[in-house]
């Protein structure tokens, strides 16, 4: 029997994952929220942070980094 592509394939462990989020003021606004309640109240986030275009934000430490980027990356 002929094998796929895939099953030969090694698993590609990226430690990350994406979450995207349409680029709306309630959605900004609801993001810092969230982000808050997560654990970075002190940082001072603000909606327009996540409004500017070609912005990159990390929270966190590697291996244990949140980052956003724009949708368009």
């Amino acid at each position: 029997m002929k094998k796929l592509p895939l099953e030969d394939a090694e698993p590609r462990f990226t430690k990350n994952i994406d979450i995207l989020i349409d680029s709306e003021s309630s959605n900004a606004k609801n993001l810092v929220l969230t982000i808050q309640e997560f654990g970075f109240k002190d940082i001072k986030l603000t909606a327009s942070d996540f409004l500017t275009p070609g912005q990159v934000i990390q929270l966190g430490i590697a291996p244990l980094r949140v980052v956003e980027k724009p949708h368009y990356w």
